[in-house]
């Protein structure tokens, strides 16, 4: 039988009391730099800004943990409003200090007691783990979730891109010629011009119908033009910019792939990718490349003391893998899906 630990779960919300924010900031910034000090540097404004806006289909709660007064751990707990909503998504950071003294499996007894409240048949998170030939990463999270019965249903592979010792340009030469005179580049900031919403909205479905094939039982999440704006106002609230590049097929009009990111402008160094998407009839043009090359050119105008990108690939998805290691990106490291059914 489990001891029992004595905690305080506190709803965290952009009105909690002054003296709770700044508990669950530090919680989330002593755990970032251990768990992801790799990754980029933990933003505060841009953690408090995510508390005022959420991202469209999904809604998170946030919460607070303290033992005996003191802050020892911080999570949400997610749902999922138009797809996939019988999975309940968490995430969990327990204060370094605090670790290894049975918070982390009492809180995991409550996320999953909240979520199947709610009608939740699983849980999911992810875990951290060392690739071959990537930097070595503290992997207890990966053996503290199979303790608690958690088997993984898939992995993804985050890469990194150092700007400043790749060239590309003759990566881009190519992808320009691949493309010829029938596609054309089309850069532009968030928001997005009106005339390209329903274009957008249409690449998006199919990107989360292309991501749905890489997990079994896994539904494709709809996307409509209020979902793009609905997901630029959840961006502008944690502050970033989000620079956008999309490829035109002159012979229709249309947009027929896209890609963006966005700058984490805590340090002005570090950008996270976001969306690359190239509708399936107009694959083998290399449009994927030039999208992203044109993408990396546009962002470093906006700013120019970005260095580093990084993306993260399913690791069935050999497309996408293949032309991003061509662009540079290196695998640093794995983050293991895990799901309990409860």
């Amino acid at each position: 039988m489990r001891e029992h630990v004595e905690l305080d779960i506190i709803a965290v919300t952009a009105d909690s009391p002054s003296r709770d924010l700044e508990d669950w900031l530090d919680v989330k910034a002593a755990a970032h730099a251990v768990d992801m000090a790799a990754y980029y540097p933990f933003w505060r404004e841009s953690a408090l800004g995510g508390l005022t806006v959420d991202f469209p289909v999904v809604r998170t709660d946030y919460r607070l943990v303290r033992q005996g007064g003191v802050p020892v751990a911080a999570f949400h707990v997610s749902h999922q409003l138009k797809s996939n909503a019988a999975v309940g998504p968490f995430e969990l950071s327990v204060h370094p200090a605090h670790r290894r003294r049975g918070i982390g499996t009492a809180l995991i007894d409550a996320i999953v007691a909240e979520h199947k409240a709610t009608g939740k048949k699983s849980v999911l998170t992810y875990a951290l783990r060392t690739v071959p030939g990537g930097p070595a990463r503290d992997e207890s999270g990966i053996a503290f979730a199979k303790a608690l019965g958690f088997t993984s249903p898939g992995t993804e592979i985050r890469r990194r891109v150092d700007l400043g010792a790749v060239d590309h340009t003759e990566a881009h030469a190519k992808a320009k010629a691949a493309a010829g005179e029938r596609y054309s580049v089309v850069r532009f900031m968030d928001p997005m011009p009106e005339e390209y919403l329903a274009d957008l909205a249409f690449v998006k479905r199919r990107l989360s119908a292309d991501l749905a094939v890489y997990r079994d039982d896994w539904e494709a999440t709809p996307h409509d033009t209020a979902s793009l704006r609905g997901s630029e106002a959840a961006a502008a609230a944690r502050l970033w910019r989000r620079p956008n590049v999309a490829i035109r097929d002159e012979e229709s009009g249309r947009l027929v792939a896209w890609s963006n990111l966005s700058l984490m402008d805590a340090d002005g160094v570090h950008a996270d990718q976001g969306i690359t998407v190239v509708l399936p009839e107009h694959r083998g043009h290399r449009l994927g490349a030039l999208a992203k090359l044109e993408l990396h050119r546009y962002a470093h105008e906006i700013a120019p003391g970005m260095r580093f990108i990084d993306t993260w690939n399913d690791g069935e998805n050999v497309h996408m893998i293949r032309i991003n290691e061509e662009l540079g990106f290196v695998a640093v490291e794995a983050g293991d899906d895990v799901m309990r059914d409860i």
